[in-house]
C-alpha cells in the first residue's frame, strides 16, 4: 500500500504547495506521514507554551533575497524601457515597501515567498522568490544564523489565536494533519519594510 501512503503525504501539503525536495519520493512514506504529524503537534504545543510566533529567515536566505532584489531591479528597468513605462513605475521596484513576505508552515518546514508588487505591475516574470526552508530554526537561532522578520506576541497573538480557533471551527473538511497553525493552512503576510527590526507589520489568512 505504498502508493496510498505517498498520496497521503502529498495531501498534507494541500493543492497550493509543492512537496519540498527532501520529502519527495520518500522510501518509507508511512514513516514520513508520522513525522509530519508529530512535528505539527509539537510545534503547536511549543507555540501554546510561549504564546508567541517568531517569523525568521536563515541568513543564507536573506542573502539570496538581496541578490534577487538586485536582479529584479535590473530586469524591471529592461522591461520598463522596452515597454515605454513611466520611470516612476520602474523606480517603484526599488522601494522596500513594494515587497511582501509570506510564511507558510508545514510541520517543522516552512514555505517562504517574497513578492514585489511593483515589478508584477510591470510584467516582470521574476517578481516572485520562493523557497522551502528546513526545520532547523531553533539550532540556527542559537548560533545567530537566523534573522527575525516579525514577532507575533501579546495582544496580537491573542487576536491571532482567536481567529485561528474560529476559522478551524468553521472548517469541517477532513484532513490528515492536526488542525493548527502548522498544518499548512495558515499564511502569514509580512511587510518587512514597515515596523521596527524584528517587529514588521504582519497579517494572516487561510491558504
Amino acid at each position: 500500500m505504498t502508493g496510498v501512503w505517498e498520496n497521503a503525504c502529498q495531501q498534507c501539503y494541500g493543492s497550493n504547495l509543492r512537496v519540498p525536495r527532501w520529502h519527495r519520493n520518500p522510501p518509507e512514506p508511512r514513516a514520513l506521514l508520522t513525522t509530519l504529524t508529530r512535528s505539527c503537534v509539537s510545534q503547536g504545543v511549543e507555540e501554546s507554551k510561549t504564546s508567541c510566533i517568531v517569523l525568521a529567515l536563515p541568513v543564507a536566505v536573506t542573502q539570496d533575497i538581496a541578490s534577487w532584489k538586485l536582479d529584479l531591479i535590473q530586469e524591471a528597468e529592461e522591461v520598463g524601457v522596452k515597454n515605454y513605462c513611466r520611470w516612476d513605475l520602474i523606480d517603484a521596484v526599488q522601494e522596500d515597501t513594494a515587497i511582501r513576505y509570506s510564511f507558510q508552515q508545514v510541520g517543522d518546514d516552512m514555505f517562504f515567498t517574497a513578492y514585489n508588487e511593483a515589478a508584477s505591475r510591470l510584467g516582470v516574470t521574476s517578481c516572485y522568490f520562493k523557497t522551502w526552508i528546513r526545520g532547523e530554526n531553533k539550532d540556527m537561532a542559537k548560533k545567530g544564523e537566523m534573522v527575525v522578520i516579525a514577532t507575533i506576541d501579546g495582544d496580537r497573538y491573542q487576536n491571532y489565536n482567536k481567529w485561528k480557533e474560529q476559522t478551524m471551527r468553521r472548517n469541517k473538511t477532513f484532513q490528515l494533519m492536526p488542525k493548527n497553525g502548522y498544518d499548512g493552512s495558515v499564511v502569514f503576510e509580512v511587510l518587512p519594510a514597515i515596523g521596527l527590526p524584528g517587529r514588521a507589520t504582519v497579517d494572516w489568512h487561510r491558504a
